[in-house]
């Protein structure tokens, strides 16, 4: 893919533009450089468990925050930059965030994602992510702009204020829908395909029958619901009917 030239320059302003985000001198932007909460310096400054970064058009890591850096496992910001995902995550988890970003390109809109960070160390993490393009002067794409929030750890509320700040949630309609469509169970959150495929396990479905009632394919759905074994620390079938048994029941 043809890269574009990327003003990595921290003070440049963070702007809705178009169906995506635009980076802009505040020189060139007075009515935006007012607004210095969405100055590139202050939004890289968010706390955990909101993850902010920028991807150049070969994924590669342009801008990241801390929390970015410390959650994905990389050893620090500047050994972020220029990397991509393949150096931390497994390969099946980064193709995957790659594809991700490339969706977000070639349809040229904001998303809503849920994503899962498979760390090459074993540490896994659930997040929401809401992914825009991102415009150069030229209007020309130049990357991606990404915002995860990590489930479990920390205010939710709290990340989606600075989210809103943004602008982000309101393009699309994203705040009237249900961001949310996920569980909680024992302290573990679950993605939606976690979910639907442990109620229907939980249930005396077999991994090929879940995959034809979901239109996934019986591997898919074994690797989801291995995911949901290994969240739990469990092995066997009992076990994790057991954990999920109180909290489907009735649904």
């Amino acid at each position: 893919m043809h890269q574009h030239n990327f003003d990595r320059s921290k003070e440049l302003l963070i702007q809705r533009w178009g169906n995506g985000v635009k980076l802009v001198r505040p020189s060139t932007n007075p009515v935006r450089a007012s607004n210095m909460h969405n100055c590139m310096t202050n939004v890289l400054g968010w706390q955990h468990p909101l993850l902010i970064y920028l991807y150049d058009t070969n994924n590669k890591f342009q801008h990241v925050n801390e929390a970015l850096a410390a959650t994905n496992g990389f050893e620090s910001v500047s050994n972020a930059i220029g990397k991509t995902m393949f150096s931390v995550a497994k390969k099946e988890c980064a193709e995957q965030l790659i594809a991700n970003n490339a969706d977000v390109i070639k349809e040229n809109k904001i998303k809503l994602i849920e994503e899962e960070v498979k760390r090459k160390d074993r540490i896994n993490l659930c997040a929401l992510t809401i992914k825009a393009p991102l415009y150069n002067d030229l209007n020309h794409i130049i990357g991606v702009f990404g915002c995860s929030i990590v489930l479990g750890e920390g205010s939710l509320a709290e990340s989606l204020v600075h989210v809103v700040k943004l602008g982000l949630l309101e393009a699309h309609g994203f705040a009237n829908k249900n961001l949310f469509p996920r569980s909680e169970i024992a302290g573990k959150y679950l993605s939606t395909r976690e979910t639907q495929c442990l109620r229907l396990y939980v249930r005396g479905q077999s991994a090929k029958t879940i995959a034809a009632i979901l239109g996934l394919s019986t591997r898919t759905v074994e690797n989801y619901l291995a995911n949901v074994k290994e969240k739990f620390h469990v092995s066997s079938k009992g076990e994790l009917i057991a954990l999920a048994m109180n909290h489907f029941h009735g649904s």
